[in-house]
């Protein structure tokens, strides 16, 4: 126990003591040391719910008090009221931090809770940039307090392995790859020019010499599964490098490779959560909170970012977690919403998903900005 929630303990027990009904009590500590160690608005809030003038109720509450823990009380203003601690309170209180030790602030408000924290997730199309990191320190201490707090915590890593990035990652790579024997192709639009592609097509060639001289169908299936499996390896170890461990590393494949993606927009179009316009299928989503209604599958019949990622909740809720908190930037918003909004017509629990949104910062570099690619 802190010492705000004994203080606000108290406060409670002179509530209740005289007769009130059940009011939110809140405990701030006091910004300046002659207003005591903390302070309450209580009775200000409360002077409408028991029709009582806030100074007069706040002499009233103070009356009710434990004499135990307080040196002094004392009402300021329109009717705040600042509370001092007898020296011995404090060091009971700092006594049982040092019992305590490592455990201290402990709890179970979370006792056996399956809960899943999904972050980084980065796309496997190259290495970790500094803001990766940045925010897999972010969610490995998120995940390690809800640990604290009883919590049975999943670490999980979503890989986008599928779709046009990785298709242009595999021929990026296969560019590379025939530079090693003289040969020069263009990287296409949009393809990935970074350097570490460069080390891997050195690895190919010396793995399978110079099997593959057209970017054929074959190639574009090999290339793909080259550049995912050594780039997924690296981010494990720039991870490692960092403490971070992972519980659960997640393939998007897998969704595709098991029908939950169409079973997943089935279940949407069953509930009235899609319609369709301009050949394309829509997701309802400003009827159910979402910021905007947002496409699912394209007109040529591709599923999007988006309906790929509300199947993987799904699987997330199948799994059977309580909670999941997905870290993810600020650039997300509008996703998030969308996808919560998706979660609403499939019936979950509000409570199911919740986001740990960061904002992104800039590392400076001879006084300019500098960027942080993947492609580049």
């Amino acid at each position: 126990m802190t010492l705000r929630s004994g203080v606000r303990g108290y406060l409670v027990a002179a509530w209740e003591a005289l007769g009130f009904p059940a009011v939110s009590v809140e405990v701030e500590a006091s910004e300046r040391p002659e207003f005591g160690d903390f302070a309450t608005n209580l009775a200000l809030v409360g002077s409408k719910r028991v029709h009582t003038p806030p100074r007069e109720l706040a002499s009233r509450l103070i009356e009710a008090l434990p004499a135990g823990p307080f040196s002094k009380v004392e009402i300021a203003g329109p009717g705040f009221i600042n509370l001092f601690l007898k020296p011995e309170f404090i060091r009971e209180a700092l006594r049982r931090i040092l019992q305590a030790g490592g455990d201290f602030g402990r709890s179970e408000i979370g006792k056996g809770e399956s809960l899943q924290v999904e972050f980084v997730s980065s796309n496997p199309t190259g290495p970790l940039t500094v803001g990766h990191g940045r925010q897999a320190v972010l969610g490995d201490v998120l995940a390690s307090l809800y640990g604290f707090l009883g919590y049975r915590v999943t670490r999980e890593y979503y890989f986008n392995d599928e779709g046009r990035q990785i298709d242009l990652l595999a021929e990026s790579l296969w560019v590379r790859y025939r530079e090693l024997f003289g040969e020069q192709h263009e990287i296409p639009e949009d393809g990935y020019h970074g350097d570490y592609l460069i080390e891997i097509a050195r690895a190919v060639r010396e793995e399978i010499g110079d099997r593959f001289p057209e970017f054929d169908p074959e190639a574009r299936e090999y290339f793909k599964d080259a550049a995912v499996s050594r780039i997924k390896e690296s981010i494990r170890e720039d991870l490692a490098c960092l403490g971070v461990e992972f519980d659960v590393w997640f393939s998007e494949g897998t969704l595709h490779r098991s029908g939950e993606v169409n079973e997943t927009l089935e279940a949407l179009r069953a509930r009235g959560g899609t319609y369709e316009k301009d050949g394309a299928i829509w997701l309802r989503a400003e009827e159910h909170g979402g910021a905007k209604d947002s496409v699912l599958i394209r007109s040529d019949g591709r599923p999007t970012y988006l309906m790929v990622d509300i199947a993987y909740h799904m699987n997330k809720f199948r799994r059977g977690f309580a909670k999941v908190i997905d870290v993810q930037g600020s650039d997300h918003q509008v996703e998030q919403t969308c996808v919560k909004a998706a979660l609403r017509i499939l019936g979950l629990p509000e409570e199911f998903l919740s986001y740990a949104v960061h904002q992104f910062v800039s590392i400076r570099e001879k006084g300019e900005k500098a960027r942080m690619s993947t492609r580049a």
